[in-house]
């Protein structure tokens, strides 16, 4: 059936015909033998309207899209985002266009037009496209990014200090990257901070960021510039180039920088209002582990303190000297000493004390340590040997001499300790209601062996048992169930997943309360 013309089409089709009528009159008043230009110059008129006409008709049609509808509010949005997606770190020193910004003449005029997509600037540039960023992000406050990167020209190199200069008192995160040698259209990162920034307002500077990482001897980086409202430094690079100059800073980060355990705790004495703190080494000092004749150090405001990488004798010396406030959350990265002692030991007696729930995974190069208090905050130890691998927990028994009053014990590890170590500990825990453990299918028959000690009940208060991601024998679990059961501290609730049980679940389901099986493609199988 044909369908019936709508109202638009009936509307063009009357408009073409009165267009054609009334060019073919034209046309026809023309003496085609007449040498003037005048029909050379009427199908050019032609041309041209046809031309509109198609592009008004395409305009027409995208504003009745779905994308063509979206409210200028939305695809401010949309740009926006396609410009915080880009990292910093992939700055090159051209600036790299949103493509949405030319996807038409509407979104690229309501680019044009919105300062807020305009407050990031990259330097070097040339001095024209700078003005253009600075003009169009009108006063509002700006992300700037600047790097010596091998690419810039003389010319942009130059104008750097200048440009930057222009805008210092709108820049709110500076992040400066030094990652090239020192040249002579490149150079040091100290003579930009002495001769552009040195005293310098930067009044509405919140965040700075330096990466300093091509340069490896010289003098500590000063910065004489006043940054009233600056809270934030994240620092690149050798330990002696760390810039001291703030004292009022809350957030810090220090990246690559091997710092020994007596710079450390001088560093930390520097910011006594200290909230978040991160020390990244990327490999510890073995022999970091002098005696460090330091006072103690108060950091009552700290909330987060991340340390990686430290032996855990110098970890061990680094808690020993820090007075922080309970809640303080800690993530501590740890290796091996080059001597063979209990530091490891004494590391994790101080960090998991008074624990609640305790966490243990990790796989033969690492494992990681998780406490979780009622009186403190929560506390991670990452602990990497110093020999290739290891393959079994063997500081079991130390943690539950320590940690007695654990309610949670949470173990995802491919080899759990010797039945020993285990009957040693879960003794030792007697107020656990609950173990979660993810490990192989014959390390989990141990534990079960290790919870049926007769001597004594282990874990009475024991209520729920969690192997998800774990392979079992059904036999061998109602046999457990059912010695619980005889003993008066029968379990409460299952949970495993489907499929990993020999012959399933339901006939354990009457020594149980709730059994819970989860999908076998979100288990974690070990």
């Amino acid at each position: 059936m044909k369908a019936t013309p709508s109202k638009l089409s009936k509307a063009l089709s009357e408009l073409c015909s009165s267009f054609e009528t009334k060019a073919i009159e034209v046309i026809q008043r023309v003496n085609l033998n007449d040498p003037s230009p005048e029909l050379e110059i009427l199908q050019g008129d032609l041309a041209v309207a046809q031309r509109n006409i198609a592009r008004v008709l395409k305009e027409q049609h995208n504003l009745c899209t779905p994308l063509g509808r979206l409210p200028d509010e939305l695809i401010t949005a949309i740009l926006q985002y396609g410009i915080e997606a880009q990292h910093p770190n992939l700055i090159t020193g051209n600036p790299h266009i949103f493509p949405a910004y030319s996807l038409c003449t509407r979104w690229r005029q309501i680019a044009i037009h919105t300062p807020s997509l305009w407050s990031r600037v990259v330097l070097p540039c040339s001095p024209n496209l700078f003005r253009l960023v600075r003009d169009r992000s009108d006063n509002l406050l700006l992300k700037t990014y600047v790097a010596n990167i091998e690419s810039a020209s003389a010319i942009n190199m130059g104008f750097l200090g200048e440009a930057l200069r222009q805008i210092i008192p709108r820049i709110v995160h500076l992040d400066i990257t030094w990652h090239v040698e020192p040249s002579e259209d490149s150079p040091l990162l100290e003579v930009l901070l002495s001769t552009d920034l040195a005293w310098k307002e930067f009044s509405a500077l919140k965040v700075l960021r330096l990466s300093d990482a091509a340069v490896f001897d010289g003098p500590a980086l000063g910065l004489n510039m006043n940054a009233p409202l600056l809270r934030a430094m994240y620092f690149c690079g050798p330990a002696h180039r760390i810039p001291r100059a703030f004292n009022h800073l809350t957030q810090v980060e220090f990246n690559w920088c091997l710092l020994p355990i007596h710079e450390i705790l001088s560093l930390l004495g520097d910011f006594p209002l200290l909230e978040k703190c991160a020390i990244i080494n990327h490999e510890a000092d073995p022999d970091d582990r002098i005696h460090v004749d330091h006072p103690v150090i108060l950091l009552d405001k700290l909330q987060v303190l991340s340390v990686d990488v430290l032996t855990t004798s110098a970890m061990h010396i680094l808690l020993r000297h820090l007075e922080v406030p309970p809640s303080a959350v800690l993530s501590l990265g740890t290796c091996e000493d080059t001597l063979a002692d209990h530091s490891l030991h004494d590391l994790l007696g101080l960090c998991l004390s008074e624990s609640v729930q305790l966490t243990i995974d990790g796989d033969s190069r690492k494992i990681k340590y998780s406490a979780r208090s009622k009186l403190r905050g929560a506390v991670s130890v990452n602990y990497a040997p110093s020999r290739m691998s290891f393959t079994e927990i063997r500081e079991l028994p130390l943690l539950a001499s320590r940690a007695k009053q654990l309610s949670v014990l949470d173990i995802q590890f491919r080899n759990l300790p010797s039945l020993a170590d285990l009957i040693q500990a879960l003794t030792i825990w007697c107020s656990i209601t609950c173990i979660r453990v993810c490990t192989q299918e014959l390390d989990f028959e141990r534990l079960l062996t290790a919870l049926e000690e007769t001597s004594d009940i282990v874990c009475p208060l024991l209520r729920t048992i969690d192997c998800v991601g774990t392979r079992f024998s059904s036999v061998r679990m109602k046999r457990f169930l059912e010695f619980r059961q005889q003993k008066g501290v029968r379990l409460e609730e299952l949970r495993a997943s489907k499929g990993y049980s020999t012959s399933g679940l339901d006939g354990l389901r009457y020594l149980l309360d709730r059994v819970s099986e989860v999908d076998s493609a979100q288990s974690l199988n070990i």
